[in-house]
């Protein structure tokens, strides 16, 4: 059977042309090449036809426009092809970049042609950076798509930043295609890869993988995301992932993304992800290993998973949202619970978590119910920081939570914040023989307790914010006292000649101070600040 129409050969003309022979066409020439070269910089394709009956020149035209001098200044590339009357756009595409390169094609899709032809326009060339290792792509505000670099097979490190018209990271940026799904061949996308970092592409909705016959990503230990609002799905083929950041993404779903496979996840950390209301529960029943989880900014996060309580490796957990309980988290040495301002209850089960180091419980301005007892029986705590809680919990409710700290020998560190008309401290806090550094802040003591001398141990004593401060007597002995910060007590009009008494002080720092005259600081072996 004949068809009805047959795609006629390709004619091959060359493109040289005497210029000599060309008459009577320089008008035409120059208005075309006018226009070639003044093209808005918003327009991408310029098409220029030249039209009319067989014999009036129009390839002569175009042959002494292709080989002008200011057109080959002006255009880095320039390919000219003289087609048949019917040509399929695949393989129209493939015989500009067949031209461009000078090397046969393999067998390929119209989307990689495509964008191989895009990158070879554009000057980047894969194979002249065979051993390159790290790699920041950024401020390309317009490109609407990456260059390939899948390829790269050393490539160690990757930061794409500020692509703002990117709305989909997909094949194109691997540059690779299976297009026979019975294949045994398996390919590898970036095989040396260790860390990927996404930031400020502003449009991005969409991170596909290859289904088939592809290892995506198979060395990639970190991945960083950051400030890509819109995006939506996210690609589930991390075989080693250990790091994850995601950071300014409003929605939960990426992280919904990575549930299915991900199983080496080691440290975690999530801000400002909007739509977030709880961990992916199967995220950390697969991650047993998880050590180090922090969550910030995530404004409609509502509980933890109960699987949180089965990791035990999990060392550090900092969260600015309500947390629920922790119990068995056997392996926690860090916990920070600040910023809460809607968080309520606290039922800290502090006995469930035998190798606590630090605990810091800061700003929770609404925080009603406190653990009542059970901080003497973290035996390991070295620091512990503690500020006022909501304003309906006085000063004896606020003190109780101390109740047999004095039994605790480990705790090193202590931080201690109260109210402006809070006249006393937690009595508690005198009786800890071991500690080395204290902080006491915003009380409305009049005057350092009378037995500070029981903190013989002592090597730093903080007083910040004690606005009502007017005495200090150092007349009992802190024998190991080097460093002393007073600040902001404005009623305080001179120090006690006590200080000469400090035998071992090295630091005496004093800030914010309107009342306290020059000749009321005795002189003595400080270093004043």
């Amino acid at each position: 059977m004949v068809p009805l129409r047959k795609i006629l050969p390709i004619q091959k003309i060359d493109s040289v042309v005497v210029v000599a022979y060309v008459v009577g066409k320089d008008n035409d020439i120059a208005e075309i090449k006018k226009k070639i070269l003044t093209k808005r910089e918003d327009i991408d394709l310029c098409t220029i036809p030249i039209v009319g009956i067989g014999g009036l020149g129009k390839t002569t035209v175009a042959k002494r426009i292709f080989n002008d001098e200011q057109i080959e200044k002006h255009f880095e590339k320039r390919v000219r092809l003289c087609l048949p009357e019917m040509l399929e756009i695949k393989s129209f595409l493939e015989l500009i970049l067949k031209s461009l390169t000078e090397r046969k094609l393999e067998v390929q899709s119209r989307d990689i042609i495509i964008k191989k032809l895009r990158d070879e326009l554009a000057g980047r060339n894969e194979e002249s950076l065979p051993n390159l290792v790290k790699l920041k792509l950024s401020g390309s505000k317009r490109c609407k798509e990456i260059p390939t670099h899948g390829e790269l097979k050393f490539l160690r490190h990757l930061e794409l930043v500020g692509f703002h018209k990117l709305e989909c990271i997909g094949p194109a940026l691997y540059g690779v295609e299976i297009s026979n799904i019975g294949s045994s061949n398996i390919f590898q996308v970036f095989p040396s890869l260790k860390e990927l970092v996404l930031e400020d592409i502003s449009s991005l909705i969409e991170w596909k993988g290859v289904e088939v016959g592809v290892r995506m990503f198979p060395g990639l230990e970190r991945l960083q995301i950051t400030d890509c609002p819109f995006l939506k799905s996210i690609l589930n083929q991390f075989e080693i992932l250990r790091q994850l950041n995601i950071r300014g993404v409003d929605s939960e779903m990426p992280l919904l993304n990575l549930c299915n496979n991900l199983t080496s996840l080691i440290y975690l950390y999530v801000s400002n992800v909007k739509k977030l209301t709880c961990l992916p529960d199967e995220m950390l029943r697969k991650n047993v290993s998880l050590q180090d989880i922090w969550i910030s900014g995530c404004g409609e996060f509502r509980e933890l998973p109960q699987s949180l309580y089965n990791l035990h490796s999990l060392k550090r957990l900092q969260i600015d949202l309500p947390i629920g309980m922790l119990d068995q988290c056997r392996s926690l040495e860090f916990l920070m619970v600040d910023c809460c301002n809607n968080l309520v209850s606290f039922p800290l089960h502090v006995w469930e978590m035998p190798s606590l180091l630090h605990l810091c419980i800061s700003q929770c301005p609404n925080l009603i119910s406190v653990p009542e007892v059970g901080l003497h029986r973290l035996t390991r705590l070295w620091g512990l920081k503690i500020y006022p809680f909501s304003e309906i919990v006085d000063f004896d409710a606020f003190q109780i939570i101390f109740n047999g700290i004095q039994r605790l020998l480990s705790i090193h560190d202590l931080a201690v914040y109260g109210r402006g008309h809070w006249d006393s401290l937690p009595y508690q806090i005198i009786q800890l023989s071991n500690l080395r550094e204290i902080t006491i802040a915003d009380f409305g003591i009049k005057a350092p307790p009378p037995r500070l001398d029981n903190l013989t141990s002592l090597e730093r004593l903080s007083l910040v914010g004690c606005k009502r401060l007017q005495h200090l007597n150092f007349s009992d002995a802190m024998p190991k006292l080097r460093h002393l910060w007073i600040s902001d007590y404005p009623l305080l009009e001179a120090l006690s000649d006590g200080l000469n008494i400090l035998v071992s002080l090295e630091d005496l720092y004093l800030q914010n101070y309107k009342k306290t005259r020059a000749s009321a600081i005795p002189s003595c072996h400080t270093t004043p600040h």
